[in-house]
């Protein structure tokens, strides 16, 4: 959900004249995140073994810290060279690609959450 919200509402703010719609758009899209972000975090660690805790714990550090780095990064550079605009299309574009794929995985579409 939170994949399919981004990738339709970030090209909507291309249309937005007003700042303050254009903000209430930007909180709508920002107050999934952590959500989804803590029900994931949470699922991943009631399923991992104790003995695997720490390394499940440590590759998701390791994720979130390169895409933390490389993700501002690869938009400022989309923004030097094709501008903001389309640096927003693009991002929607790769969003939609990922929510496609997430969407259509048999292991998401099987998701149960564990018991106890």
């Amino acid at each position: 959900m939170v994949l399919w919200a981004m990738a339709v509402l970030a090209p909507v703010s291309l249309t937005v004249t007003n700042g303050l719609l254009l903000g209430l758009l930007l909180a709508g899209m920002a107050l999934f995140a952590p959500p989804a972000n803590t029900a994931v975090s949470t699922y991943q660690l009631l399923t991992t073994p104790d003995r695997l805790r720490g390394r499940l714990s440590g590759i998701i550090g390791l994720v979130s810290g390169v895409s933390a780095a490389l993700g501002p990064l690869a938009d400022g550079l989309t923004m030097e060279r094709a501008g903001p605009r389309w640096t927003i299309v693009a991002a929607a574009a790769g969003t939609a690609v990922i929510a496609v794929v997430a969407t259509l995985s048999p292991t998401l579409r099987g998701f149960t959450p564990p018991q106890g």
